[in-house]
Protein backbone atom coordinates (compact mmCIF):
# COMPACT_ATOMS: atom_id res chain seq x y z
CA UNK A 1 0.00 0.00 0.00
CA UNK A 2 2.85 2.10 -0.19
CA UNK A 3 2.51 3.61 3.57
CA UNK A 4 -1.25 4.74 3.24
CA UNK A 5 -3.13 4.19 5.68
CA UNK A 6 -6.70 2.23 5.02
CA UNK A 7 -8.78 5.32 6.57
CA UNK A 8 -7.34 7.60 3.86
CA UNK A 9 -8.06 5.42 1.26
CA UNK A 10 -11.90 5.00 2.02
CA UNK A 11 -11.65 9.27 2.45
CA UNK A 12 -9.84 9.36 -1.10
CA UNK A 13 -12.80 7.39 -2.47
CA UNK A 14 -15.47 8.67 -0.76
CA UNK A 15 -14.89 12.11 -1.70
CA UNK A 16 -14.45 10.98 -5.11
CA UNK A 17 -17.80 9.92 -5.40
CA UNK A 18 -18.96 13.23 -3.64
CA UNK A 19 -17.60 14.91 -6.33
CA UNK A 20 -18.74 12.58 -9.06
CA UNK A 21 -22.33 13.18 -7.87
CA UNK A 22 -21.93 16.58 -7.36
CA UNK A 23 -20.77 17.02 -11.24
CA UNK A 24 -23.54 15.27 -12.55
CA UNK A 25 -26.13 17.26 -10.48
CA UNK A 26 -24.76 20.52 -11.66
CA UNK A 27 -24.44 19.08 -15.31
CA UNK A 28 -28.41 18.41 -15.37
CA UNK A 29 -29.13 21.58 -13.86
CA UNK A 30 -27.11 23.44 -16.49
CA UNK A 31 -28.55 21.28 -19.15
CA UNK A 32 -32.32 21.68 -17.97
CA UNK A 33 -31.74 25.36 -17.51
CA UNK A 34 -30.73 25.42 -20.68
CA UNK A 35 -34.53 24.51 -22.21
CA UNK A 36 -33.22 21.05 -23.62
CA UNK A 37 -35.37 18.58 -23.72
CA UNK A 38 -35.08 15.14 -24.16
CA UNK A 39 -35.73 13.30 -27.74
CA UNK A 40 -39.27 11.78 -26.65
CA UNK A 41 -41.27 14.74 -24.77
CA UNK A 42 -44.67 12.55 -24.45
CA UNK A 43 -45.96 11.80 -21.03
CA UNK A 44 -48.03 8.78 -19.31
CA UNK A 45 -50.97 10.66 -19.35
CA UNK A 46 -51.36 12.26 -22.55
CA UNK A 47 -54.21 10.02 -24.11
CA UNK A 48 -54.79 9.47 -28.17
CA UNK A 49 -57.20 8.33 -29.80
CA UNK A 50 -57.36 6.50 -33.39
CA UNK A 51 -59.65 6.67 -35.87
CA UNK A 52 -60.41 4.09 -38.26
CA UNK A 53 -58.27 4.68 -41.64
CA UNK A 54 -60.52 6.81 -44.11
CA UNK A 55 -59.92 4.21 -47.32
CA UNK A 56 -60.05 5.83 -50.70
CA UNK A 57 -59.09 3.01 -52.43
CA UNK A 58 -61.53 -0.15 -54.09
CA UNK A 59 -59.85 -2.78 -52.31
CA UNK A 60 -62.05 -2.73 -48.99
CA UNK A 61 -61.12 -4.00 -45.88
CA UNK A 62 -57.62 -2.95 -45.35
CA UNK A 63 -58.33 0.23 -43.18
CA UNK A 64 -59.10 -1.80 -40.14
CA UNK A 65 -56.30 -4.03 -40.71
CA UNK A 66 -53.63 -0.95 -40.68
CA UNK A 67 -56.00 0.50 -37.91
CA UNK A 68 -55.12 -2.53 -36.04
CA UNK A 69 -51.43 -2.96 -36.64
CA UNK A 70 -50.70 0.81 -35.92
CA UNK A 71 -52.23 0.63 -32.38
CA UNK A 72 -50.51 -2.23 -31.11
CA UNK A 73 -47.26 -0.32 -32.43
CA UNK A 74 -48.80 3.10 -30.53
CA UNK A 75 -49.29 0.66 -27.24
CA UNK A 76 -45.54 -1.11 -27.50
CA UNK A 77 -43.39 2.06 -28.36
CA UNK A 78 -45.12 4.79 -26.71
CA UNK A 79 -46.11 6.61 -23.09
CA UNK A 80 -49.12 7.71 -24.67
CA UNK A 81 -52.95 6.35 -23.26
CA UNK A 82 -54.70 4.68 -26.14
CA UNK A 83 -58.41 5.83 -25.86
CA UNK A 84 -61.57 6.01 -27.53
CA UNK A 85 -62.55 9.05 -29.01
CA UNK A 86 -65.43 9.06 -27.50
CA UNK A 87 -63.21 9.59 -23.74
CA UNK A 88 -62.09 13.07 -25.12
CA UNK A 89 -58.23 12.04 -25.45
CA UNK A 90 -55.81 14.85 -25.72
CA UNK A 91 -54.50 13.71 -29.66
CA UNK A 92 -56.48 12.34 -32.98
CA UNK A 93 -54.69 10.28 -35.13
CA UNK A 94 -56.49 10.70 -38.56
CA UNK A 95 -55.55 8.05 -41.48
CA UNK A 96 -56.67 7.85 -44.91
CA UNK A 97 -55.45 4.82 -47.59
CA UNK A 98 -54.82 6.69 -50.79
CA UNK A 99 -53.84 4.21 -52.50
CA UNK A 100 -53.46 0.85 -53.31
CA UNK A 101 -51.55 -1.10 -56.27
CA UNK A 102 -50.43 -4.58 -56.59
CA UNK A 103 -48.43 -4.28 -59.56
CA UNK A 104 -46.98 -7.49 -61.85
CA UNK A 105 -43.26 -7.02 -61.98
CA UNK A 106 -42.20 -9.74 -63.42
CA UNK A 107 -43.72 -12.25 -65.54
CA UNK A 108 -43.26 -15.96 -67.20
CA UNK A 109 -43.97 -16.84 -70.66
CA UNK A 110 -47.61 -17.56 -70.27
CA UNK A 111 -48.55 -14.32 -68.27
CA UNK A 112 -48.12 -15.85 -64.92
CA UNK A 113 -47.16 -13.58 -62.06
CA UNK A 114 -43.79 -15.22 -61.02
CA UNK A 115 -42.99 -11.81 -58.75
CA UNK A 116 -45.22 -8.63 -57.80
CA UNK A 117 -45.53 -5.98 -55.08
CA UNK A 118 -47.37 -4.34 -52.71
CA UNK A 119 -47.41 -0.94 -52.55
CA UNK A 120 -49.67 1.50 -50.02
CA UNK A 121 -50.16 5.07 -49.72
CA UNK A 122 -51.57 7.08 -46.97
CA UNK A 123 -51.75 9.73 -44.97
CA UNK A 124 -51.47 10.78 -42.07
CA UNK A 125 -52.78 13.98 -39.69
CA UNK A 126 -52.40 14.33 -35.69
CA UNK A 127 -54.64 16.46 -34.57
CA UNK A 128 -54.03 18.54 -31.00
CA UNK A 129 -57.97 18.67 -29.90
CA UNK A 130 -56.94 20.54 -26.81
CA UNK A 131 -56.93 23.87 -28.74
CA UNK A 132 -57.91 21.94 -32.04
CA UNK A 133 -54.42 22.72 -34.11
CA UNK A 134 -53.23 20.15 -36.70
CA UNK A 135 -49.77 18.92 -34.98
CA UNK A 136 -48.76 17.28 -38.48
CA UNK A 137 -50.31 16.12 -41.85
CA UNK A 138 -47.75 13.50 -43.81
CA UNK A 139 -47.70 11.28 -46.69
CA UNK A 140 -45.71 8.48 -47.05
CA UNK A 141 -45.71 5.19 -49.05
CA UNK A 142 -44.46 1.73 -48.62
CA UNK A 143 -44.28 -0.79 -50.41
CA UNK A 144 -43.09 -4.90 -49.70
CA UNK A 145 -42.29 -7.53 -52.95
CA UNK A 146 -43.98 -11.07 -53.03
CA UNK A 147 -42.78 -14.16 -54.90
CA UNK A 148 -44.78 -16.64 -55.30
CA UNK A 149 -41.48 -19.27 -54.85
CA UNK A 150 -41.23 -18.34 -51.32
CA UNK A 151 -44.58 -18.94 -50.78
CA UNK A 152 -45.65 -15.24 -50.27
CA UNK A 153 -48.73 -14.16 -51.59
CA UNK A 154 -50.45 -10.77 -51.27
CA UNK A 155 -51.19 -11.23 -47.45
CA UNK A 156 -48.21 -11.42 -46.07
CA UNK A 157 -46.43 -8.99 -47.97
CA UNK A 158 -49.33 -6.29 -47.23
CA UNK A 159 -48.91 -7.24 -43.46
CA UNK A 160 -45.32 -6.14 -43.99
CA UNK A 161 -46.10 -2.56 -45.47
CA UNK A 162 -48.61 -2.27 -42.69
CA UNK A 163 -45.50 -2.42 -39.95
CA UNK A 164 -43.38 -0.29 -42.45
CA UNK A 165 -46.02 2.02 -42.47
CA UNK A 166 -47.16 1.57 -38.69
CA UNK A 167 -43.47 2.13 -37.31
CA UNK A 168 -43.13 5.25 -39.60
CA UNK A 169 -46.59 6.89 -38.32
CA UNK A 170 -45.17 6.16 -34.37
CA UNK A 171 -41.46 7.74 -35.44
CA UNK A 172 -43.50 10.66 -36.44
CA UNK A 173 -45.47 10.74 -33.08
CA UNK A 174 -41.83 10.02 -31.43
CA UNK A 175 -40.55 13.29 -33.09
CA UNK A 176 -42.83 15.53 -32.59
CA UNK A 177 -42.37 17.89 -29.54
CA UNK A 178 -46.00 16.53 -28.51
CA UNK A 179 -46.05 17.05 -24.90
CA UNK A 180 -45.69 21.27 -25.88
CA UNK A 181 -48.19 21.47 -28.28
CA UNK A 182 -51.17 19.59 -25.79
CA UNK A 183 -51.23 22.72 -23.82
CA UNK A 184 -54.47 25.16 -24.98
CA UNK A 185 -52.31 28.10 -24.10
CA UNK A 186 -49.70 27.65 -26.40
CA UNK A 187 -49.00 30.53 -28.52
CA UNK A 188 -48.97 28.31 -31.89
Amino acid sequence: MGGRIPGTIKKHKMIKNIFISLLCLILSEIIAGCGYTPHFTMNNRQTIAVSIFDNRTLRRGHEFELTNVLERELKTRTPLTLVTYSSQPDLLLIGEITDYTKPALVEDKTDRVIQSQVSITIKVTLKNLKNNRVIFEKIKQESAELIGARAENEITARTEVYEKLSRWTVSLLENTQISQRTDSSSGE
